[in-house]
């Protein structure tokens, strides 16, 4: 008996001594994220246990500890399915519920420019929330650069939810649909901001693109953007096509540039809830609103300071626009 307990406590002691070799050449400055509190040293061993997590109905919740710029390459990951997932030239493509992506004051960067292009997240399907609960609130997602028809360079929606509780979408590029771009899906604001997105003809902020299309916006702020071209286009900040929802309870909509509707451009047939209690603030260059039909309304926040070549720095609408 003794001699048995004696193996065992020799047993021990060596494993004791070999676990701090095992975490010898580990330290804090190698973990790049973790996935609900555990740590990893490269994004593509943390992001294929996040979508493992999500598969199987799990949440998971990636905070980055480090700055990420995504390869031109593919990396796949294989999800509870077998399927290949994670990102697709570069691109950070999610189609799980249950994601949560917390920047942490880190930065995800495409660093595309002329000559190359791709998104930066993709959602097909799924619901995303993107959350910064870093001291300074400045994580971002950026470097996104599309052209031709291709909209949605910072963040895509089609079929899923986009929820942006912090953060900032921010610095993306192309010719239409710079910053977010909302099909079929819901964009909820609760706070961060869709910033300084650029686009060469139309829309560099927020592109709804008509039915099924639903931007809620409860804070943050959609500011900065701005869209330019020689000819008449629209527009600066939000973009609401033909059977899209604008639901605006706070937040601000502010310091946008577009030729029309330097704030927010409506075609018709938008339908809105609104409040006719509570007032906003329209200031444009040429003027607040320019209104055909219709008037626009809001349950709270602000669309102020935005500016417009030719027509509605605040909103510019088309006739027929439909608000309840």
């Amino acid at each position: 008996m003794k001699k048995t307990l004696k193996i065992l406590f020799v047993m021990l002691f060596a494993l004791c001594t070999l676990i701090p070799s095992v975490y010898a050449d580990f330290n804090d400055s190698d973990v790049v994220m973790t996935v609900n509190g555990n740590y990893y040293t490269s994004f593509q061993s943390g992001w294929a246990k996040a979508f493992s997590l999500a598969g199987t109905g799990d949440e998971a919740y990636v905070k980055l500890m480090a700055d990420w710029i995504p390869y031109d390459g593919k990396f796949y990951v294989e999800d509870y399915r077998g399927y290949e997932t994670g990102t697709k030239d570069g691109t950070l493509y999610i189609d799980l519920d249950g994601i949560t992506l917390d920047l942490n004051g880190h930065i995800i960067d495409r660093n595309l420019a002329s000559g190359k292009k791709g998104r930066v997240i993709l959602v097909e399907g799924a619901t995303l929330t993107i959350t910064d609960t870093s001291a300074d609130k400045n994580g971002k997602i950026t470097g996104g650069y599309l052209t031709g028809g291709n909209r949605g360079a910072g963040v895509s929606v089609n079929n899923g939810n986009l929820i942006l509780n912090g953060g900032s979408i921010y610095g993306n590029s192309a010719e239409s649909g710079a910053g977010v771009y909302i099909k079929n899906s819901t964009f909820t604001v609760n706070g961060g901001s869709v910033s300084e997105n650029y686009a060469s003809k139309n829309v560099a902020g927020v592109y709804l693109d008509g039915a099924g299309a639903e931007l809620i916006m409860n804070g943050g702020e959609i500011s900065h953007n701005i869209s330019k071209y020689i000819v008449d286009y629209y527009c600066g900040g939000v973009y609401a096509k033909s059977g899209s929802i604008i639901t605006l309870n706070g937040g601000s909509i502010n310091n946008n540039e577009g030729d029309n509707g330097g704030g927010v451009y409506l075609m018709r047939n938008i339908l809105s809830e609104l409040d006719n209690d509570v007032k906003a603030i329209y200031e444009g260059k040429k003027s607040g609103i320019t209104t055909g039909i219709p008037q626009i309304e809001l349950n709270g926040g602000t669309i102020s300071n935005n500016k417009a070549k030719f027509n509605g720095g605040g909103t510019y609408q088309e006739a027929e626009t439909q608000f309840v």
